[in-house]
């Protein structure tokens, strides 16, 4: 059967071609499921040099697809896409209304009664489709129409029924059982559609999935049911060696929620990269409570060039109501632990919360640009559906979702004071960041 699995385009898709170089893994972990029983193709619109932000944008991309010739298209999809993946459903059902399109990814999980209803999909599979979508084929092998399937973490649209027809669930009334993460192969990187992608663009890898951390902000927890499953690690290991050999990857990205949640199983994967010579310099993701100097060594002698720290708050109160207390000692302690062994340090923040005030975007300034990170990176919140902030705040998600701009107020503030003091916390980030590089490089300010 000829598969085509799509990311749904983000709101950023410019025609620059450059927007997002970077293979998703999830969809590379189905396409590995999937081979070879059947012909898998996979579409990253964000790396095509394609406007996708006219009128008729998705009209065109539309065609796109169905010049594949595909008998089931499957569209990957967060929250922040579903926007675009909906006009995308809707191009395609117009033109080819017998073609089974299928949701997956976050959005179809937190939220995928109501992705159905809003959109032309004829079905979505909730949870880790690793499994599931594998099943599914071999039901559609058999002649059953996708409407009519049954499958544990399926939702569809009743037989006979159009786009706007709220769907039913697929007894048994449960989600899909999570993989064996053991059992799977490796991320299909070979496939994609177009032109061919730089090897920086196959550098990303997990050694785990799922989250312990219930953020009030994240859906991840939920998604993984609030556990986390991690890989053996001969076989991240393995696939650390593919990367090097195949794919030619510069260095690698750790896309895990915490890299180092587990101190024992981090000692050990920075001695299995460490022997790895020369050693690929890396990027993680990791929290402030989950760090110490020690293990820092180890990850710097593995080739860690880069630790990214959710520290998300300099505001007290918001640390309390989002889940992350705050310890600014603890923060500018990291900071300078991860600093002094030749990583560089960098920081997730977001400011916009609900309850948020004037007062509380200043307490983050303070704390992303005095607590020694080498980069600060700046977001708006958005009550997403899946997380507890969605579930008291609900969110319209009648367009995209851009976390990088004002684009939505939802703090105490005015619409125009929100916009101003978020573009100017953006612009101070911005300059910290270039002071930054500026004094790693030794150029002069200004020059």
């Amino acid at each position: 059967m000829r598969i085509l699995l799509i990311e749904a385009p983000s709101l950023h898709g410019d025609g620059t071609g450059q927007t997002r170089a970077l293979l998703p893994l999830g969809l590379a972990a189905l396409a590995a499921t999937l081979a070879p029983a059947h012909e898998v193709g996979l579409l990253l619109p964000d790396t095509l040099a394609t406007d996708l932000t006219g009128a008729a944008a998705l009209d065109a991309l539309a065609d796109r697809v169905l010049a594949e010739r595909p008998e089931l298209v499957g569209i990957g999809l967060t929250s922040a896409t579903f926007g675009r993946a909906r006009g995308l459903t809707a191009a395609l059902a117009a033109r080819a209304p017998e073609l089974p399109l299928l949701l997956g990814g976050v959005h179809a999980t937190v939220a995928p009664a109501a992705a159905l209803h809003a959109s032309a999909a004829h079905a979505a599979l909730a949870g880790e489709a690793d499994r599931t979508l594998p099943a599914l084929l071999r039901q559609l092998a058999h002649g059953i129409p996708l409407r009519k399937a049954r499958l544990p973490g399926l939702w569809r649209q009743a037989p006979g029924a159009g786009p706007g027809t709220t769907p039913q669930i697929v007894p048994p009334p449960r989600s899909a059982a999570f993989p064996a993460l053991d059992r799977l192969p490796l991320p299909r990187r070979a496939g994609v559609i177009g032109p061919p992608l730089p090897a920086s663009a196959f550098s990303g890898l997990t050694t785990s999935r799922g989250c312990c951390f219930d953020c009030s902000f994240c859906a991840a927890a939920r998604l993984g049911g609030g556990r986390v499953r991690f890989r053996p690690l001969p076989q991240v290991l393995a696939e650390v060696d593919e990367l090097r050999t195949r794919w030619a990857v510069p260095s690698l990205f750790f896309h895990d929620s915490v890299l180092t949640l587990s101190r024992p199983r981090t000692l050990a994967l920075a001695a299995g990269l460490a022997a790895r010579s020369p050693a690929l310099p890396f990027t993680g993701q990791t929290r402030i409570d989950r760090i110490d100097p020690e293990l820092l060594d180890h990850l710097a002698r593995a080739g860690c060039q880069q630790l990214m720290y959710g520290v998300e708050t300099g505001s007290p109160r918001t640390g309390e109501r989002i889940g992350k207390p705050l310890d600014q000692a603890a923060v500018r302690r990291v900071a300078r632990w991860t600093r002094e062994r030749g990583i560089l340090p960098a920081a997730f923040f977001i400011v916009g919360f609900p309850w948020e005030t004037a007062e509380d975007l200043a307490a983050t300034r303070e704390v992303a640009l005095g607590s020694g990170f080498d980069a600060v990176h700046l977001f708006s919140a958005h009550p997403l559906p899946g997380s507890r902030l969605g579930d008291e705040f609900p969110l319209d998600l009648a367009g995209p979702l851009d976390f990088r701009t004002p684009q939505r107020n939802f703090t105490t503030l005015p619409d125009a004071e929100y916009q101003q003091r978020f573009t100017a916390l953006a612009a101070d980030f911005a300059a910290h960041n270039l002071a930054q590089v500026q004094r790693r490089l030794a150029w002069p300010a200004g020059g």
